[in-house]
């Protein structure tokens, strides 16, 4: 279903709607297969096309509805994740939508009142319909200030700790936060990461290799926290000294067991003005790095440079050189990092557009027309299964930025230069979803 293009899923979704509901259709057997809409993907449709006839869908809608209401807990989490699909496009018809919230909040828990037996992350309730947004909003915050952090950092994967982190930084797109409660979030994140690096420490030792890597995303959640969470939302209070020092201490207890904190410390300059100059220096030397690692971490934390200048007026601007470096990597090709330089340069452009320049974005062009020719993959009945991982995915990274690109320029009312009409006709008959869904 992952390879369906998405207009064929449109076409067929009446018929997918009504696949039988484990739990509730008394033909569906719990046969341990995952649920169908686990692989359906409407990642790049936002709306119904003009003119679409969805009448065929009404029936299907309001039995998912009524199994949201009364039915099984495994069966009202099915007949949840379908209708997400349906909330997504807003394909709403109606007062489908309203019946939906309605049955979706019908079942909460007693502490907190949110919707409960849903299969989906807290955060998902930010996004789904409820009786008032505003009471979704406040019933999470409430949730994310008392509710404690798990910490079981030895069980792999904790669904419980990835839960917490993704819910505030979601809320945190949603609403601001005071002072007072900046301060309860980082007190309650400075006390799991002192036990997590701990624990972290201890386990590197005692089964070195064993769950590492889930550790370790945990703490780039941490870090994604301070950078979209904390420092968007600290101001002036006689409590600033307590929130800087509690931030110092997190970052420090992830460089003491070696966790890449360059990324996190652009936001340090609310503090520390005076080390614009440092700051910038070690980026310039990350850039240039031989490490992967290295050149990752700089390269997300120009991109939260700019995400915190977009967030406060009073941050600092962004050294040139460093917009210049990243252009320049990707323009040259320079490896290692050119697959990240790639995906950095094309979050910047669609967010936050006016860091680039005309005619850099033209010679970004020129560079994409020598990853055309390196990207090129033989035909499908040639490859069989040799065709190199890392092509495909700078394949898929170039394309995203061509379709940028393209963006930029619609934005300033402009025609693209040629290169970038080449690539959409290319990755369109591309074999890969991943290249020719997102021009859909």
């Amino acid at each position: 279903m992952r390879a369906l293009r998405e207009e064929d899923t449109l076409n067929n979704m009446d018929k997918l709607l009504l696949l039988p509901v484990i739990g509730y259709d008394f033909q569906a057997e719990d046969t341990g297969y995952p649920e169908p809409f686990y692989f359906l993907e409407l990642t790049y449709t936002k709306r119904l096309p003009d003119g679409f006839d969805r009448s065929s869908w009404d029936i299907p809608i309001r039995k998912l509805i009524e199994i949201v209401e009364k039915g099984s807990s495994k069966a009202r989490e099915i007949a949840i994740f379908r209708l997400t699909k349906i909330n997504h496009i807003d394909a709403w018809a109606n007062k489908e939508k309203d019946d939906f919230a309605k049955a979706l909040w019908s079942k909460t828990d007693d502490e907190f009142h949110l919707a409960v037996e849903t299969g989906l992350s807290t955060f998902s309730l930010l996004y789904l319909p409820s009786p008032s947004e505003v009471i979704a909003i406040d019933l999470i915050k409430k949730w994310v200030l008392k509710s404690a952090i798990s910490q079981e950092i030895n069980t792999f994967p904790n669904y419980s700790i990835k839960n917490y982190f993704e819910t505030l930084i979601e809320l945190a797109k949603k609403d601001t936060f005071s002072n007072k409660e900046l301060l309860v979030i980082l007190e309650k994140l400075d006390n799991w990461v002192e036990k997590a690096c701990k624990g972290y420490s201890q386990l590197r030792v005692s089964s070195p290799g064993i769950g590492e890597d889930y550790i370790i995303n945990y703490f780039k959640y941490v870090k994604k926290i301070l950078n979209t969470v904390i420092y968007p939302n600290i101001n002036n209070g006689v409590e600033v000294d307590e929130r800087r020092n509690l931030i110092e201490h997190i970052i420090q207890k992830l460089k003491s067991v070696e966790i890449p904190i360059l990324s996190v410390k652009p936001g340090m300059l609310i503090f520390y003005k005076d080390k614009y100059n440092k700051t910038v220096s070690n980026f310039k030397r990350s850039l240039v790095s031989r490490k992967e690692e290295e050149i990752r971490e700089a390269l997300e934390g120009i991109y939260f440079w700019l995400f915190l200048k977009n967030e406060r007026k009073d941050f600092p601007t962004i050294n040139k050189i460093l917009i210049n470096d990243l252009f320049n990597k990707v323009l040259n090709r320079r490896k290692p990092g050119l697959l990240d330089s790639i995906l950095i340069t094309s979050s910047i452009l669609g967010n936050f557009p006016g860091e680039f320049r005309e005619e850099q974005v033209n010679i970004l062009c020129e560079a994409l027309e020598l990853l055309l020719e390196e990207c090129e993959i033989p035909q499908l009945t040639e490859i069989g299964s040799c065709v190199d991982g890392n092509i495909l995915e700078l394949r898929k990274e170039a394309s995203k930025l061509a379709l940028s690109i393209k963006n930029w320029f619609e934005k300033i009312k402009k025609e693209p230069p040629c290169i970038i009409k080449e690539w959409e006709k290319s990755a369109k008959s591309d074999f890969l979803p991943e290249v020719w869904k997102i021009w859909e």
